[in-house]
């Protein structure tokens, strides 16, 4: 079930219409285990609509972490750790098998092999992500294990972070479960849950959507084009990522608020960075905290000197790239990001005072260096995009020598052109708007419920969109 359909909005709406059944006729301490019981078994039928056999291993990575947890807290260090090996052997090993087992034997081209290979559970990556995160948190005595498996169940299968996300640690959900969806709070918050999904639609179903074919027709048909229109193509790609994958958090966000979650924000303006290690703070931000404290601290991270914080640098990111899916296209996206984020760090090590203190200090400085890193990050980053969107490698090196070549060829029509321009500038817009002034919005969102009415006759209109065009299915619902 896809959040970009309207069965997706009846689904939302009867689940939210029983809570308020439930609130109104259980007064009782029985209250809340109801609510929690039917926001699990809608999460279950969320998960099962699309693919009933994966509801097993969902089950089975819950079971397994929930226990192993418990006898983690309960044991000495050696039988601690222990247990935590089978808990994240069974984890990443069922990973392993549904989602790189094919990369595995084509790479030793064990062909006689594949007939192994099962489909892709929806979001595994992200449910094993999160729940792994959660046992090694107990392992390190950060948190205490849960007791209820009825709330670490929830926990893992919440409909709205599922599937893709946001990776939510487990301190910031369990004491939220004390105010699960308490009417009052919900009205003082109706105005933000409106204001997520408003904006995640607009995103994902206007603005990423619209630009989605031309990136689609330039990777497909490239070879064809001239430089200056893959080069448009590529901007495309950059523009709907970042709106599909924004939209889908930001509708996330929305429906977990409806029922007292709130969410973490996963994307924070990040093509107005100006550096690579900044862009990682505000791209997919709960997948870069959980690289960054699960693997990269733990690999040693910056304590053992210039050359292994290097090499701990590429290993997370490469490993993060191939997260992201089974193929060497998007290791090697992830490892040029590691590089970038070494040359980064290595250029932070060496003094830079050649600049002048009075031109250094000067507002126009300060503003002409800003724009210039801005600019090198945004094209680097969407150059970078290349390997993580094109089909083949071969298909990625060959776009790149177009573009470095620039090589003649057939030309974008004038309308395809205009539309990339329109985006872009309203992403950039919104962009710096939404970076400077998230405090003001907040307590707009917060205090003005005099604006309701504007809010609900806009989502109303995004319905209405959704109802009358197709919908791409969003990118990361395959991670």
């Amino acid at each position: 079930m896809y959040f970009q359909t309207p069965l997706y909005i009846l689904f939302l709406s009867v689940v939210f219409c029983l809570n308020l059944v439930i609130n109104s006729i259980w007064k009782n301490s029985s209250q809340m285990i109801v609510i929690k019981l039917l926001l699990i078994s809608s999460s279950l039928f969320f998960y099962s609509f699309e693919q009933p056999e994966s509801l097993l291993i969902l089950l089975a990575v819950v079971t397994i972490d929930y226990f192993c947890s418990f006898i983690i807290a309960n044991n000495g260090h050696n039988n601690a750790r222990f247990f935590l090996v089978i808990s994240l052997f069974s984890g990443f090993g069922i990973l392993l098998y549904f989602k790189y087992l094919k990369l595995i034997l084509l790479t030793f081209n064990q062909m006689n092999y594949l007939f192994l290979v099962k489909n892709l559970p929806i979001g595994i990556s992200f449910f094993v992500f999160q729940s792994s995160s959660y046992v090694i948190d107990v392992f390190k005595r950060k948190i205490e294990p849960v007791r209820s498996y009825l709330d670490y169940l929830l926990y893992i299968c919440f409909f709205p972070q599922l599937v893709a996300g946001p990776i939510m640690r487990a301190e910031k959900f369990f004491p939220q479960l004390e105010n699960l969806f308490l009417p009052s709070l919900l009205e003082k918050k109706f105005a933000k849950v409106l204001f997520f999904l408003l904006s995640g639609y607009l995103k994902k179903s206007v603005l990423s959507d619209s630009v989605a074919p031309i990136a689609d027709h330039i990777y497909s048909y490239y070879n064809v084009y001239s430089w200056d229109s893959i080069l448009i193509g590529l901007i495309a790609y950059s523009i709907q990522i970042y709106f599909d994958f924004s939209g889908y958090t930001d509708i996330a966000r929305g429906s977990a608020l409806i029922f007292g979650i709130e969410l973490p924000e996963n994307f924070s303006s990040p093509y107005i960075s100006i550096g690579f290690s900044e862009f990682w703070t505000r791209w997919h931000i709960s997948l870069s905290l959980w690289l960054k404290e699960y693997l990269y601290f733990s690999i040693g991270g910056n304590r053992y000197g210039v050359s292994r914080t290097f090499v701990n640098l590429l290993l997370t990111m490469f490993l993060g790239g191939l997260w992201h899916g089974a193929s060497w296209n998007f290791a090697f996206w992830g490892f040029l990001h590691g590089v970038y984020l070494s040359i980064e760090r290595l250029f932070k090590l060496i003094p830079m005072s050649i600049t002048p203190l009075k031109l250094k200090n000067s507002r126009f400085w300060k503003v002409f260096l800003f724009s210039i890193r801005l600019i090198i990050v945004y094209s680097v980053v969407t150059l970078t995009w290349v390997f993580f969107r094109a089909n083949s490698f071969e298909d990625s090196l060959n776009i790149l020598t177009k573009l470095i070549r620039f090589d003649s060829g057939s030309s974008l029509g004038y309308s395809d052109r205009n539309l990339i321009q329109i985006v872009f500038l309203l992403m950039m817009i919104f962009s710096f708007i939404s970076d400077r002034f998230t405090h003001e919005i907040e307590e707009f969102l917060n205090q003005n419920v005099t604006q309701l009415k504007l809010f609900l006759a806009s989502f109303l209109l995004i319905i209405m969109i959704l109802l009358s065009r197709e919908s791409k299915p969003f990118i990361y619902f395959v991670f």
